[in-house]
């Protein structure tokens, strides 16, 4: 945990969330680079929901990692199994955390 290598079987959106929670800054970018590096169609909505957790809460480092999250789903929307993005899922507007319709 204190080196930031993530193991190759785990899940990084626990680990991120736990990380951003406990400001173990280097965990947590390890986690937000797992998860962009692996986002597929079976993990991008939960994944997605956790980022915009923190950035909606104010934290500038996962706001960074939920603008990038949000540009990888909007040029991908295969991922989400929808199209157009469904940004009803999470009431939010286009890179903007906190945004008027964020929860």
């Amino acid at each position: 945990m204190y080196k930031a290598e993530l193991p190759s079987d785990c899940d990084p959106a626990p680990l991120f969330d736990l990380a951003r929670k406990y400001e173990l800054d280097n965990l947590a970018e390890a986690a937000g680079r797992r998860m962009l590096a692996n986002l597929s169609a079976d993990n991008a909505l939960a994944w997605a929901r956790i980022v915009h957790l923190h950035a909606d809460a104010g934290d500038e480092r996962a706001g960074s990692l939920w603008e990038k999250l949000y540009s990888k789903l909007a040029s991908e929307p295969s991922l989400l199994r929808t199209e157009p993005f469904p940004f009803d899922v999470f009431g939010l507007r286009p890179g903007v955390p906190g945004g008027e319709n964020s929860k």
